[in-house]
């Protein structure tokens, strides 16, 4: 019997030990395929919200602010107070902070931040992070072409944060912060980096989530690997420890026969 348990063992720890070094290898692959599929999947979603913004600030700036500055005759003004009074409407970039404000009040928690070299008077005391400098540096240089991404910790929430080159691509806007009299720079020119857009995309909820389902799939893997060992085990018993087993028993009877110690043997 304590043969029989020897051989099992020898026989079964490699194929154990093989099981899980694959699981543990699965787990580990498919937790990775499935991070990096999020993270690539928010820098889209990032990427095609900053697109919306600007383009809902062209429009505005195209279809509102510059009509009224036509229109109005100075009776309504373009000002970044305008919550404060009843005659003035918002600048385009100040629509850009207050929607910005209350998208980061919606249960997704995500945030939209506009910032840049120059800010205005009322801007002048924010200062940037890390992420958002090192995206203004590279688009000061001239690296304008690819967003600026990253996958770090916001406000202790793991957070997927994308960056995008914010020109000036309407005359009304050069226009505006050439002449506006707090302006901390007057020969803007179209085509100019004006600032950035960024986008924040927290993506510790879907991290969790599938990280509970890696777990449950590396569970149910294991539970069948429990299943198909077990099985092998009884199989493995029946059709070659017993056999083994009977043809021991045989010779040890055909040499006791020959050594005359019994006088019959039995068939093997």
């Amino acid at each position: 019997m304590k043969k029989d348990t020897g051989l099992l063992i020898k026989l079964f720890i490699p194929i154990v030990l093989t099981a899980i070094v694959v699981i543990a290898g699965i787990y580990l692959f498919v937790s990775n395929q499935v991070k990096q599929n999020i993270i690539n999947q928010s820098i889209v979603n990032a990427t095609n919200t900053v697109q919306q913004y600007k383009t809902l600030r062209k429009y505005y700036a195209s279809n509102v602010v510059g009509k009224v500055k036509k229109n109005s005759s100075g009776k309504i003004k373009i000002n970044f107070d305008h919550k404060k009074n009843s005659d003035t409407i918002p600048l385009p970039a100040t629509m850009i902070h207050d929607m910005s404000s209350l998208v980061s009040e919606q249960k997704g928690g995500m945030k939209l931040k506009l910032y840049s070299d120059y800010p205005f008077p009322n801007r002048a005391d924010v200062v940037l992070d890390d992420f958002s400098s090192k995206a203004m540096n590279r688009f000061r240089n001239g690296s304008v072409d690819t967003p600026v991404t990253s996958v770090e910790s916001y406000e202790g929430v793991e957070s997927v944060r994308v960056s995008i080159v914010d020109f000036m691509v309407a005359q009304g806007c050069v226009n505006c912060h050439n002449t506006r009299a707090d302006t901390p720079k007057n020969d803007w020119k179209l085509g100019d980096v004006r600032g950035a857009l960024e986008v924040i995309i927290p993506i510790e909820e879907q991290l969790s989530a599938a990280t509970t389902l890696n777990l449950q799939i590396i569970g149910s893997i294991l539970f069948l690997g429990i299943i198909i060992l077990i099985i092998l085990y009884f199989f493995f018993n029946m059709l070659v420890i017993n056999p083994l087993n009977s043809l021991q028993h045989g010779l040890d009877g055909f040499f006791k026969y020959l050594n005359k110690e019994t006088t019959s043997s039995d068939l093997i």
